[in-house]
């Protein structure tokens, strides 16, 4: 049996009920929502968002139209922050989009 996290594998996938890791208060949990330029940060402990970050800007739908792209659809953080600690830097792009973009969330 090999241990996967709070998770065995056996052949059935057998999982405790309760995390190995508790989550911080500066935890956060990045989402995007489907067919909307937005992100939003969710507090993984309530599942509040307690952000709405505005992409819209970033490739707007008349530039998607023409170019035959679709709605936002990735995040990928890369755990940087600028210099002076705020933001967090991540990757975003969409379905058919021909370019990510990388941008700093501020709170």
């Amino acid at each position: 049996m090999k241990d996967n996290g709070n998770c065995a594998e056996d052949g059935s996938m057998t999982c405790s009920e309760e995390p190995t890791m508790a989550f911080t208060p500066t935890m956060k949990i990045l989402a995007n929502i489907w067919y909307q330029d937005v992100i939003v940060s969710i507090d993984p402990v309530s599942g509040e968002i307690t952000r709405v970050y505005d992409m819209r800007d970033i490739y707007p739908v008349e530039e998607r139209q023409k170019d035959g792209a679709d709605c936002l659809n990735g995040i990928s953080v890369t755990g940087a922050r600028k210099k002076d600690g705020e933001g967090l830097e991540v990757w975003v792009t969409g379905k058919l989009w021909p370019k990510m973009y990388r941008v700093q969330l501020i709170d």
